[in-house]
């Protein structure tokens, strides 16, 4: 039977990492703590709606994301402007804060502060003809950026959504890019193969991140770069940090950039979920967009989770 208990309160007896899995199915899911009540379901209907439903188990969590964001991308995929809605992160809003991407973004530049969040993660690296894969890759904003800003000489993108693929393998048709669908937990790729990993608020889906960490290590060059940012818990930041150190990683940059996150949210979370349907559940689109007063956007406010970059440079 579905718990007719209101989302709201099935959320307060959640801890701050099973409130992230509940809500937007995006989760430090690693976490041991056990949630008080199980995950929601993501179910696929007639519309493409994104709803949260029945209870499921925690097992279950890599397939429903997958579900999720290929709803995601159905749902975007059917509005007029679909074909140009390439970017599903949070975005950047300048502050007084220092910054540190040389390029200069006129005021109204469409999609402006998701793309200067890619911008502010590359920061000053140098991505000019190296080999770069993106994990997470979404619907390829990242793609977008590194091609119209720089001289890579090859870009993979990964994702779990098949959906998301489609979407990238049509639209962004670039010399030397290319795209494919698996698992960032078990990447498909060869020792030393790319010079840069790339991974924009997507490694909080991974219910095993360390496993990914992993992989990173494995599939970097020597001397290679791992340019990382999310918003997770400030324990789980800590815990990657651990682990990605003792892998023989070092931390070259880290920047807590989640007054700047939560600006972005401030100016554009509103205008995005007009993108969605109507008929979709309203408490799942504005967790997943971080509307100012949803709980993800709560947490970065109060303090609970952070939003971070950090550049991780693999011994040479």
């Amino acid at each position: 039977m579905t718990d007719k208990t209101p989302l709201d309160k099935r959320l307060a007896t959640l801890t701050p990492d099973r409130r992230r899995l509940l809500e937007k199915l995006k989760s430090s899911a690693h976490a041991a703590v056990t949630p008080a009540v199980d995950p929601p379901r993501v179910e696929e209907q007639a519309s493409h709606e994104l709803r949260l439903d029945a209870p499921v188990s925690v097992s279950d969590t890599k397939r429903l994301s997958r579900e999720f964001y290929n709803n995601v991308s159905l749902q975007l995929d059917s509005t007029p402007l679909g074909e140009h809605a390439m970017f599903l992160n949070y975005g950047y809003a300048s502050t007084a804060a220092k910054e540190y991407s040389p390029i200069n973004l006129p005021a109204q530049y469409l999609n402006r502060n998701a793309v200067k969040l890619v911008l502010e993660l590359i920061g000053t690296v140098d991505l000019n003809g190296l080999e770069v894969f993106d994990a997470g890759c979404g619907r390829g904003g990242t793609a977008y950026v590194i091609n119209r800003y720089f001289n890579a000489k090859r870009f993979v993108g990964l994702d779990l959504a098949p959906e998301a693929i489609n979407y990238c393998c049509r639209t962004h048709r670039y010399p030397g890019f290319s795209f494919q669908e698996g698992d960032t937990e078990h990447l498909p790729f060869g020792k030393n193969e790319f010079d840069v990993v790339t991974n924009i608020e997507s490694s909080h889906n991974y219910p095993d991140v360390f496993a990914f960490y992993i992989g990173v290590h494995n599939v970097l060059r020597p001397g290679g770069c791992f340019l990382h940012t999310d918003n997770v818990p400030i324990a789980t930041w800590e815990a990657g940090a651990s682990y990605l150190q003792g892998l023989g990683m070092t931390l070259e940059h880290e920047r807590d950039i989640t007054a700047n996150v939560l600006l972005s949210c401030d100016q554009t979370a509103q205008q995005h979920r007009q993108a969605f349907q109507p008929a979709a559940d309203p408490s799942a689109v504005d967790t997943f967009l971080a509307v100012p007063g949803s709980p993800i956007y709560d947490d970065m406010k109060n303090g609970t989770s952070a939003y971070r970059i950090l550049h991780w440079r693999k011994a040479g």
